[in-house]
């Protein structure tokens, strides 16, 4: 039995899951675990939640045949908090036998199946990550300061630049004003100042909330939320193109990859049997001699307006192939591979 779980910076989910991973059994969805935002003991809390609301859906399974599986935002670039994060998993697990990685290594299992190719993460942050064979190399991931490019904060914030433009008629008035006033609640464009700094601690998410407003006024047409949508995809795509020249470029004969000389050396992602439906703009099937690249994360509930520019923007030797897991199942597929189940 296995209970996976995905603990994201805005919230963790899980769900249970029989020894396959085809059936899932029960599922839910928590706060944050991240280290930064809630510390250890906020990690044991709410990975100790997940299990109390699992236990129901394990009677009669030894917990020693029960392997929960976590994925972990801040779990592994920062060495500084490792120790303190698997204590906490420990803790938390108890008898359970417990495996934890990177949410990153998690979504990046669950996209491709385990699988090599390339996967972009951009739900309030953004990443990508590529894997190919051991060798492993991540783009972006910077953080909101300084980084971010294409997240769901980005878009946030572009919003914002765009609601201020369009309410002093810098930009041609659309959809995206008029949401973005019910978004809030307010009569006077001004009062969104106060109302986003009041968020505090909790400004990053509020704005990388307004991505559903974005997608909406783009639904309705509105030019300055397809620009900022398309936008997005450039982004997405600009963190794929140095992980193809660097991690794919040259198969170890220094054959070029990119030119399809070599098909051995690209391997695409065999989808599971619970994988979720194909989204738009997505390929059903990856051709062996390409490099497959996934995506998982809230921006892409935008479907069309990010999905079909960035499949046009990806390199060449790329294609764009849809999820076959959740990334709550991404630790699990991640703990059989290196335990041979």
């Amino acid at each position: 039995m296995y209970i996976g779980i995905d603990g994201g910076g805005t919230k963790t989910a899980c769900a249970v899951c029989n020894d396959d991973l085809t059936v899932r059994l029960a599922s839910c969805t928590l706060g944050s675990c991240h280290i930064r935002q809630v510390g250890a003991a906020g990690i044991e809390r709410v990975l100790s939640d997940a299990l109390d609301f699992c236990a129901p859906y394990l009677t009669g399974t030894p917990a020693s045949q029960v392997h929960v599986c976590i994925g972990l935002a801040g779990y592994g670039a920062d060495t500084s908090t490792r120790a303190d994060i698997e204590a906490a998993v420990v803790r938390a697990c108890g008898a359970y036998d417990s495996f934890v990685t990177s949410d990153i290594d998690a979504a990046h299992a669950a996209a491709l199946d385990g699988g090599d190719g390339i996967v972009v993460i951009a739900g309030t942050g953004s990443i990508a990550l590529g894997k190919r064979g051991t060798r492993t190399q991540r783009c972006g991931g910077w953080g909101p300061r300084f980084g971010d490019e294409g997240s769901g904060y980005w878009i946030g914030q572009a919003c914002l630049r765009a609601f201020s433009q369009q309410s002093d008629g810098r930009l041609a008035r659309g959809a995206l004003l008029q949401l973005v006033r019910a978004h809030f609640g307010v009569t006077n464009d001004f009062d969104v100042i106060g109302m986003v700094e009041r968020e505090g601690a909790h400004r990053r998410r509020s704005i990388a909330a307004l991505t559903k407003v974005v997608v909406e006024a783009a639904r309705q047409g509105d030019a300055a939320a397809i620009d900022i949508l398309h936008a997005a995809a450039r982004m997405d795509a600009a963190m794929v193109e140095p992980i193809v020249t660097s991690l794919f470029a040259q198969d170890t004969d220094g054959v070029d990859a990119a030119s399809g000389a070599d098909e051995s050396v690209r391997v695409a992602a065999t989808h599971g049997a619970v994988g979720v439906a194909a989204a738009a703009g997505a390929d059903e099937a990856t051709p062996s001699s390409r490099i497959a690249v996934s995506y998982v994360g809230g921006t892409f509930l935008a479907k069309e307006f990010i999905l079909d520019p960035l499949k046009t923007l990806l390199p060449a030797s790329c294609t764009l192939v849809s999820p076959a897991y959740s990334p709550t199942l991404g630790a699990c597929i991640r703990y059989r591979q290196q335990h041979g189940a």
